[in-house]
């Protein structure tokens, strides 16, 4: 990790998530679900994969940290969930964690849909 990452992480993404996030759950494959804050941007639908099938694809910025957030040693892709609402104001729903498409300043970046 780099000092840009380590300061980032202390003092900058804590700032962020506070500012922008919500609370949602995070679902382990293999494990208790915990409540963390994410950042989430939530996309018009678009089609995901070679199917056609059309729907909503999110990311996901979580704190690469074991309390606060998911680290990416304990992250496992297509087995790991996210619990948040589509739109804000509706009901939870539950959405795979496809891919970490960045681990950088102490924060991840995940596809979900």
């Amino acid at each position: 990790m780099t000092v840009f990452d380590t300061k980032f992480g202390t003092y900058s993404a804590p700032k962020l998530l506070v500012e922008w996030g919500e609370p949602i759950v995070y679902v382990p494959r293999d494990g208790t679900p915990r409540d963390i804050e994410a950042i989430i941007d939530r996309n018009p639908p678009e089609t995901i994969g070679g199917a056609g099938v059309r729907g909503p694809r999110f990311t996901a910025q979580v704190t690469n940290d074991v309390l606060l957030g998911i680290t990416s040693d304990e992250l496992n892709t297509g087995g790991d969930k996210l619990e948040f609402p589509p739109r804000v104001g509706q009901a939870a729903k539950s959405y795979p964690i496809q891919k970490l498409l960045t681990d950088a300043g102490d924060m991840l970046l995940l596809e979900v849909y």
